[in-house]
């Protein structure tokens, strides 16, 4: 018996890469293995896991694939402070960044570059995850940011 379960890269919402376990007989289901921050990244993994699969074929055709547990990443969710389950780890870090700084009506101003040393994440991933986070109906955007005045988010 043959296994074709293979290994494919997925982009999710927030620009984050995903490894997906696929099977070809049922296209519509896949399983998430690993989630990485970069493509290249997901990209050799999924590669390497498909050499596996192709090597453990040749070797024993009739055993029963091993399905791993899915990679611990730095994507995983978390719960922290009260943050919601549903955030991961920069989603928590920007929105607990963001009360840090809000005012008593929840409204914060804040340039893009301030608030992603304050949570800790490169800026290049802040827009994605202020969007994610607006998606999830955790903050509002009040204002754009713009090069003279900082962007306004209101937290929810």
């Amino acid at each position: 018996m043959k296994n074709n379960k293979t290994f494919k890269t997925v982009v999710l919402e927030d620009g984050a890469c995903a490894v997906v376990r696929t099977d070809p007989s049922e296209p519509q289901i896949f399983e998430v293995v690993a989630t990485f921050y970069d493509a290249s990244g997901a990209r050799e993994y999924a590669d390497m896991k498909n050499s596996q699969n192709g090597e453990q074929r040749e070797l024993a055709p009739a055993a029963k694939p091993h399905i791993e547990p899915a990679a611990a990443s730095e994507e995983t969710i978390v719960k922290p402070n009260g943050a919601s389950p549903e955030l991961t780890e920069r989603q928590t870090a920007v929105l607990e960044a963001l009360r840090a700084k809000a005012n008593s009506g929840n409204l914060v101003e804040v340039k893009a570059a301030v608030l992603a040393e304050a949570a800790n994440i490169p800026l290049g991933s802040l827009h994605s995850v202020l969007q994610s986070l607006e998606k999830k109906q955790r903050i509002l955007t009040a204002r754009p940011g713009s090069p003279r005045a900082p962007a306004a988010y209101q937290i929810l």
